[in-house]
């Protein structure tokens, strides 16, 4: 109940994560293409915990926030949807029975979550050195943000022609868009980027 009582609902997948961090996209299938590394819902449960702790404490007062793109039972997520995801989630299963309704799939992560997180309770009060550096420059940019510099950088790239061959356009395109999601900006990076942009983008 009190998950429906906080659900939103969005028109588009980049709306929906924009305040986000760290996603992982769920896929039937490996997507070599995309170029991104791909988790059982096991290995991404452990690394959703890892990097929930590590922001925790290295940059307390803006903790990251992660989240798990699940698509239509019919089709999943498109190649478009999965570009903007960090990383990628496939559940294994037999070659024979391959197929999982939605409700399945969603709770088979969700336990593996679950599971892991009451693995690591017992850490969860201990003492950690902290990262000597500032807590500003350990914030994850959100999805939102890269979102952002994404649009900036294609606009300027199309304003300088570096898109000569028009058939290759889409393609380049999504590389660095993908490139740019799963490479887990912080902040700190991002306005750097950012800045280099602002920079090209006076000197015509």
């Amino acid at each position: 109940e009190k998950v429906l009582h906080n659900s939103q609902s969005f028109t588009s997948i980049h709306q929906a994560v924009a305040d986000l961090n760290i996603t992982w996209a769920t896929t039937a299938r490996v997507r070599t293409s995309l170029n991104k590394h791909c988790d059982t819902p096991r290995t991404a449960a452990k690394e959703m915990i890892h990097r929930a702790k590590y922001c925790e404490i290295n940059a307390s007062s803006n903790p990251a926030k992660i989240g798990i793109l699940f698509g239509c039972e019919a089709s999943g997520l498109s190649n478009d949807e999965l570009v903007s995801s960090t990383r990628l989630l496939t559940i294994p299963t037999h070659h024979e029975f391959s197929s999982l309704n939605l409700a399945q799939a969603v709770l088979l992560v969700c336990h593996e979550w679950f599971t892991e997180s009451l693995t690591n309770s017992e850490m969860a009060n201990a003492t950690t050195n902290a990262v000597d550096s500032d807590s500003s420059d350990l914030q994850l940019a959100a999805h939102g943000d890269i979102a952002f510099f994404l649009d900036r950088t294609f606009r300027l790239l199309q304003e300088r022609k570096f898109f000569r061959v028009k058939e290759h356009m889409a393609s380049t395109s999504r590389k660095i868009e993908s490139l740019a999601y799963r490479c887990g900006l912080h902040k700190s990076e991002l306005n750097i980027l950012n800045g280099i942009i602002t920079n090209f983008s006076k000197d015509k």
